[in-house]
């Protein structure tokens, strides 16, 4: 049941009931929900931490475009506004300089993945209005001729 997300519908003396968004419904063995860890988002606070990963070009300015990300988490609504949204600069990639996006939303209940996509929508916006470029993957490719080409070898 890792990384399941539902709802209890029933507990049972032998089962607990999930139905998943996908309105699937897992039975699981109250034994497996004693001996295993159980992620309750909503048990004792309402409040949740999302992250977006966010690659830009190298040639960014990383504080604007960290301002432009905090800005398309405020505006979008279901996105809480304390604790204010965070954008860290993460590491250096092979590809692109690598950022994350940390917001709470008070309602997980009413989905994740829709917010997040809210959210990169925002960012989306804002990087073609401000003429942030996202990075695709490079690679150089050095080709030897004549006499730096290593001879072959004839097999046997």
């Amino acid at each position: 049941m890792s990384g399941t997300y539902g709802w209890v519908t029933a507990l049972g003396g032998r089962y607990v009931s999930v139905v998943t968004r996908d309105g699937v419904e897992h039975l699981i063995p109250n034994e497996t929900l004693i001996s295993s860890s159980v992620e309750n988002w909503t048990h004792t606070q309402r409040r949740t931490r999302l992250k977006l990963d966010v690659g830009v070009h190298h040639e960014s300015d990383v504080r604007a475009v960290i301002a432009l990300c905090e800005d398309a988490a405020r505006s979008t609504e279901r996105v809480l506004p304390d604790p204010a949204p965070k954008c860290l600069f993460i590491e250096f990639g092979e590809s692109s300089l690598k950022l994350q996006l940390r917001f709470w939303i008070g309602d997980a209940q009413n989905g994740v993945q829709n917010v997040k996509s809210d959210v990169l929508l925002q960012i989306w916006d804002r990087f073609k209005q401000h003429g942030v470029r996202i990075p695709y993957p490079q690679r150089d490719l050095h080709i030897r001729t004549g006499a730096e080409r290593a001879p072959l070898q004839a097999l046997a």
